[in-house]
């Protein structure tokens, strides 16, 4: 009976995950009335453009320290003598496109307006004086009542850009708070990033810390890991979850799926490294909130090996950690023989 409850628990570990894709946002609906009064206006700064008047190769202002050079495969920016590249902005001014800049203070907006078939699509990116990030699109079907040339207004509301055109005929909101940030991945603090993923952390667990060089060879990012080791409590866990589900999914793919992601070796070490992080915080934790840990079920990884493979996988893994000296991982061995007492003493209730 007790080992029904443990697997009920680990069901949680297979539960889809679902992400957002920034780059198809668009603009948000427009502010109240009563929040109109409230905008900041963000001045026009005005670009030098080289190349063709709709259609530039560079747009800079030096004084402002902002720069823009647009080609097919992507868009570059310098603010403030950082640099930044937008590789998904893939031809975006291949009809045609102005450049436009915006400014209140240190923040700056840049707009690209590219031009379509039936209008127009506008592209905006908003620095806020530490980072530029890409905020959505917004696209614009000219009418009778749209005339050219288009007059853009950029302000803020709250915590809305909003973007304008015909004098507010029409506008859009972006969240500020929001956007993809456009810096190199490998400069980004590691805290900051992982604050940034923390509502959809299986953008962290799925993609970063588990890869492959280009030899091919297992790469595993020790720093992410400890940084779920030092930053989780019962309540703020989101990352521990991701990472039981990411490994109960490789498990059931390499012997349920045949999906062979991973050797049955480099899974091996992957759930020795993955345990040495999850397993001590889950049974330290669990007591304290349980709804928070799989709904308030009980199970952790070195747990799911144990009871569900225990004559294949476990066996395998035995035997490899200790070749490997359980990879020096401090918490492994404890890790180990808790998840075979589990017939023992149970769920911790």
């Amino acid at each position: 009976m007790k080992k029904i409850v443990f697997l009920i628990g680990l069901l949680a570990f297979l539960g889809a995950v679902s992400c957002g894709d920034n780059r198809t946002s668009t603009g948000a609906p427009s502010v109240s009335p009563q929040d109109t009064a409230a905008i900041i206006p963000f001045e026009e700064i005005p670009l030098k453009c080289y190349g063709e008047q709709y259609n530039p190769n560079r747009c800079f202002n030096e004084n402002e320290k902002i720069s823009i050079a647009l080609s097919k495969k992507s868009v570059s920016f310098s603010v403030n003598d950082v640099s930044y590249v937008d590789q998904a902005a893939d031809d975006i001014c291949e009809q045609g496109c102005q450049v436009f800049a915006y400014g209140h203070g240190p923040n700056k907006v840049i707009i690209l307006d590219a031009f379509l078939e039936y209008g127009h699509l506008y592209v905006v990116y908003f620095y806020d004086a530490t980072k530029l990030r890409y905020m959505g699109k917004w696209e614009v079907t000219l009418t009778d009542k749209i005339a050219q040339p288009i007059t853009l207004e950029v302000g803020q509301v709250g915590e809305e850009l909003e973007v304008s055109f015909q004098e507010g005929q029409q506008k859009s909101n972006f969240n500020l708070n929001q956007g993809t940030d456009l810096r190199d991945k490998d400069t980004i603090p590691l805290d900051e990033r992982m604050a940034e993923y923390k509502s959809t952390p299986e953008y962290i667990t799925d993609n970063l810390i588990f890869t492959r060089d280009e030899n091919h060879q297992l790469q595993i990012d020790t720093a992410i890991l400890s940084y779920i080791q030092n930053n989780t409590t019962a309540q703020d866990n989101a990352y521990v979850i991701a990472l039981q589900k990411y490994v109960t999914r490789a498990i059931n793919a390499l012997y349920y799926d045949d999906q062979k992601q991973w050797t049955e070796e480099e899974l091996i070490k992957i759930i020795a490294f993955a345990a040495n992080t999850t397993d001590p915080l889950h049974k330290g934790l669990w007591n304290e909130s349980p709804e928070h840990w799989h709904n308030g079920m009980w199970g952790n990884i070195l747990g799911y090996c144990y009871v569900v493979h225990r004559k294949t996988l476990w066996v395998k893994l035995q035997r490899q950690l200790q070749q490997e000296h359980d990879y020096n991982l401090p918490h492994l061995p404890e890790m180990i023989a808790y998840a075979m007492e589990f017939d023992r003493f149970g769920p911790p209730y």
